[in-house]
């Protein structure tokens, strides 16, 4: 399950891939900063709930805004403001934004949403639909998770696996693109040995059936008052994203390069789940994480 951000590490230093300047990802951040704001209004216009997660969660920590070389902005919400974002989307700004999702797309295959900017282009190796792939926020659903110890671990289990399934067969579909760009040999091997079990699982009449389990699993557990939330698509999947709900609910407002975003109760608490315990430290530089980018175009307004 880790395959996806070795190659983002990876992506660093692939001479195949964009390597953007410090200009290109200073403009980056511009066109997300805008972005973040009008979420932010459509969120609050509609009682969404959400708050900074990762890098953006992290850069904010840091030094109050984005980290020096990020390319993206990532966001948590509640599973059923989650399942609210698309329409509230369409019916207030769909002349700017539009929100890709296995709901929303015939061929997407991830299980979060891509908050997408109109009129940009944004496109990674790992896209299904390169012609409508906008600078993006990445949004990831909080589903409940159980309290009783012996219930969280199986429940888990078989999340991990039904998450493994769903990347295998994800694998076995992009195998060739993902081999012509990557060249790690570690990286390849891992996306050869996802890919022949992708394969066994594929089903040809229903291409995208694991990522739909993978959704009905995760929203199996119901519970009003929640103790305890995970990120199944998140990059620690369900085990390393299991948060106490009390430590991210009720948001607080604090700034993120000058404009003001929900952020989690204790934000420290989130980026030690997230992080481990030194994450204020900077990452060395060859262990930095990119997306793996293969076409950027600042325009649109």
């Amino acid at each position: 399950l880790k395959t996806f951000n070795r190659s983002k590490q990876n992506a660093a230093v692939n001479p195949k891939l964009l390597r953007l300047a410090p200009e290109e990802i200073a403009g980056l951040q511009r066109v997300l900063l805008d972005m973040l704001k009008d979420f932010d209004l459509i969120c609050k216009q509609n009682d969404l709930q959400y708050i900074l997660t990762g890098g953006s969660a992290l850069g904010a920590e840091r030094n109050g805004g984005f980290i020096e070389w990020d390319d993206d902005i990532d966001v948590l919400m509640p599973r059923e403001d989650y399942e609210k974002l698309a329409q509230c989307v369409h019916d207030q700004a769909a002349e700017k934004y539009w929100v890709q999702s296995l709901y929303t797309s015939d061929v997407y295959d991830l299980n979060f949403m891509k908050f997408r900017k109109n009129g940009t282009r944004y496109v990674e190796l790992f896209e299904p639909e390169p012609e409508k792939a906008g600078i993006c926020i990445d949004v990831y659903p909080l589903d409940v998770a159980p309290s009783w110890k012996i219930s969280s671990i199986i429940y888990g289990i078989i999340n991990e696996a039904l998450f493994f399934a769903a990347s295998c067969v994800r694998m076995y579909c992009k195998r060739e693109r993902l081999l012509e760009y990557i060249s790690d040999h570690e990286i390849r091997r891992s996306i050869e040995f996802k890919a022949c079990i992708g394969k066994l699982l594929f089903d040809r009449c229903r291409p995208r059936k694991w990522y739909f389990l993978c959704e009905r699993w995760a929203k199996k557990v119901v519970d009003a008052q929640p103790e305890y939330m995970a990120v199944s698509s998140g990059r620690g999947h369900y085990f390393g994203e299991r948060y106490k709900r009390e430590k991210l609910f009720p948001a607080i407002e604090r700034t993120f390069e000058g404009i003001g975003v929900c952020m989690a109760k204790d934000n420290d608490y989130l980026l030690s789940v997230l992080y481990g315990p030194k994450y204020i430290l900077p990452p060395k530089e060859s262990e930095r994480e990119v997306h793996s980018v293969i076409e950027l175009r600042l325009y649109g307004k």
